[in-house]
């Protein structure tokens, strides 16, 4: 199966559509919740992943009663572990006996690892399925000065099997930057690239954020240098994805190409996708570990929708 198309919708249209699955996140943000409680959602199937880590961490107890009361089933798995998602996606879908699946995906609290492992089970599913539209939907949080960071601890690949990378051909290093300290130059260290390059969203609906992210990346800022620094318009998801498709068309042609998404998470969603679609550009992510920070955020919504379709025909 391949990732055919993509398009941002209207929230409000996720009330009209009926879907054979509902995948949520049950952790400790209160926006895990968001979408159950402001959405007429009609799904055949719930399915709350819940975090084996800090079970019991801020708004963890109130999330698990809200998707319970919602109807909804609840499987166990690490943050950083997409095997065992991959199981468990696995055994609740094959049951369904759908060719044609609608599925909606509330990534908005789940780690890369996750929304990167229930990509690749699309892919990988040839047999099982012949189209699958699914429903990206991620609730944006109120912007927050951000917290202490935990040190960092690991860098690497999010993308499951494979990839194609040509020997002969240096790295170029795509950073979306984030608000917080250290990560991107970190990254660009331990990858040590021929060429880097910089993106930022701007416009976002805070400007505090936009000033956070300068202030807190100015030494790679001013190593990379203004021209290789370039803007996406975070609530516009069609263009943030065509700003980065033609980054990436054009560096793949003399470079093997790396996407690191440490900022938000449409811009992830993004790269993963454009991953799917070839096999020589390669997504990575910067992480503490299992002592990675915890904290709540607010969910300041509406959502951003993106449908997104994989088939194994030209549909």
């Amino acid at each position: 199966m391949e990732f055919s198309r993509l398009h941002q919708i209207d929230p409000e249209d996720m009330s009209s559509l009926s879907f054979d699955v509902f995948i949520a996140v049950s952790g400790y943000e209160r926006r895990c919740s968001y979408l159950v409680e402001n959405y007429a959602i009609n799904a055949n199937k719930k399915i709350a992943i819940g975090f084996k880590e800090k079970s019991g961490e801020l708004f963890r107890k109130r999330n698990n009663e809200i998707l319970s009361r919602n109807g909804f089933e609840f499987i166990s798995a690490s943050g950083n572990d997409s095997q065992q998602l991959n199981t468990s996606l696995k055994n609740i879908l094959e049951g369904l006996n759908k060719r044609d699946l609608k599925i909606l995906i509330d990534y908005s609290c789940m780690t890369k690892m996750w929304y990167s492992s229930i990509i690749n089970f699309f892919l990988s599913e040839d047999h099982r399925f012949k189209r699958v539209e699914a429903i990206f939907s991620y609730t944006p949080a109120i912007y927050d000065k951000p917290k202490k960071q935990k040190p960092i601890k690991h860098a690497h690949s999010v993308v499951q099997g494979k990839r194609s990378i040509n020997p002969k051909k240096p790295t170029a290093l795509v950073i979306g930057l984030g608000v917080e300290k250290n990560r991107a130059s970190f990254l660009q260290k331990i990858v040590n690239p021929k060429h880097t390059m910089l993106m930022y969203a701007d416009p976002a609906p805070d400007t505090h954020y936009v000033k956070c992210v300068f202030e807190n990346n100015q030494e790679i800022i001013a190593k990379v240098g203004a021209r290789n620094l370039i803007n996406y318009p975070l609530l516009d998801l069609q263009k943030t994805n065509e700003i980065l498709t033609d980054i990436c068309l054009d560096l793949r042609m003399k470079y093997n190409v790396i996407l690191a998404p440490l900022g938000p998470k449409v811009q992830a969603l993004s790269c993963l996708l454009l991953s799917s679609r070839y096999p020589d550009i390669d997504v990575w992510r910067v992480t503490a570990g299992s002592k990675e920070s915890v904290y709540d955020k607010t969910p300041d919504g509406p959502p951003l929708v993106l449908n997104v379709l994989f088939s194994n025909d030209d549909d």
